[in-house]
């Protein structure tokens, strides 16, 4: 199975792109491998911040969570 659009520009770090899929209706539920996009994000930012010992950021779970807040 492809990976969804939404699940590729988290997996990327495309925030741009994430928020323009969402804004087109993507949902934020959608499971790739077990993981919903939001679930997805926090995975990858912390993964990213233990490889690269980088201070975390949370640019992608921010930009979902608001999405789950704002009800979209």
């Amino acid at each position: 199975m492809q990976m969804p659009p939404a699940h590729l520009a988290v997996e990327q770090d495309r925030l741009e792109e994430l928020r323009d899929l969402l804004v087109a209706g993507a949902d934020i539920h959608e499971e790739y491998n077990g993981f919903t996009l939001p679930h997805s994000a926090v995975d990858g930012e912390i993964d990213g911040h233990v490889q690269t010992g980088e201070p975390l950021h949370v640019d992608a779970t921010c930009l979902l969570l608001s999405q789950k807040v704002l009800g979209n």
